[in-house]
């Protein structure tokens, strides 16, 4: 292979790119990650001004917790868990209405804050989110996959205060309404990130795409910074490779645009 030929180029040095380059170089493939800016990360960046540290967009991790949290279980595979000095903060948010200030951590003191605010729905509140934390991801996404987050908050609640409050926490961490989002995808964040949130790296944010950028080059990664891709080549309907603005091809039969 050419020193300008790889097996994948991956265009994103975000979490999501240095995830998959990592996986791709230890299982021995050689990877390229191009990415536009002068670091790594995307969203999950940090800066320093004044000898105070700044992060950039990811205020918390999720699903972090030792035993079976998704992101957990990524970095423990990647080696990088134990370096990342992870910590939780609780609560992790806190929801302002005119009415109400309901706290966010753990399931216990989620439902209780949810019951405090709304006690004519005390039940309803607790069957929801014992539902929300005790399904099974592969047997609640046949159960509720036809349906949006409204139709099934209708499912539980009457108060809409209430299911706006709910719905809030899923449009500050989607960007969609309820009528938009499914079911499936808001009890996940439910789940994941509200229910196991709240971590944060020892140092900042951006300790997490450094230590993936680490991690990516000593399986054997090459990562080129501030460079702009021009044009993903493809003839005959196969990729070729990619080519650059300052002019520098580089062939690939895979790319992966994250």
């Amino acid at each position: 292979m050419r020193k300008d030929e790889y097996d994948v180029v991956i265009i994103g040095a975000g979490i999501g790119g240095l995830v998959c380059g990592c996986y791709l170089a230890k299982a021995g493939l050689k990877v390229l990650i191009v990415e536009k800016n002068v670091k790594a990360g995307g969203y999950c960046t940090s800066f320093e001004k004044e000898n105070f540290s700044f992060d950039a967009a990811v205020h918390s991790l999720g699903s972090c917790r030792e035993k079976d949290g998704i992101l957990s279980k990524i970095l423990v595979e990647l080696e990088i868990f134990s370096t990342l000095g992870l910590y939780r903060n609780l609560p992790s948010d806190i929801i302002f209405t005119p009415e109400h200030k309901i706290s966010i951590a753990d399931l216990k003191m989620t439902i209780m804050e949810f019951q405090r605010a709304f006690p004519h729905q005390s039940k309803e509140v607790k069957n929801f989110f014992y539902y929300v934390s005790n399904s099974e991801n592969e047997k609640l996404f046949f159960r509720i996959k036809k349906l949006t987050l409204s139709q099934l908050l209708n499912s539980y609640f009457k108060d809409n205060k209430l299911k706006s409050i709910l719905s809030l926490f899923i449009l500050a961490n989607a960007g969609l309404p309820p009528s938009l989002i499914s079911a499936f995808s808001s009890i996940m964040i439910f789940k994941e990130f509200m229910l196991d949130g709240g971590y944060r790296c020892k140092r900042n944010m951006q300790s997490l795409p450094d230590s993936l950028i680490k991690k990516f080059k000593n399986s054997g990664g090459t990562v080129l910074f501030s460079q702009h891709i021009k044009n993903i080549i493809i003839k005959k309907n196969q990729i070729k490779g990619i080519s650059l603005n300052m002019g520098s091809f580089f062939a690939s039969s895979n790319v992966v645009l994250n």
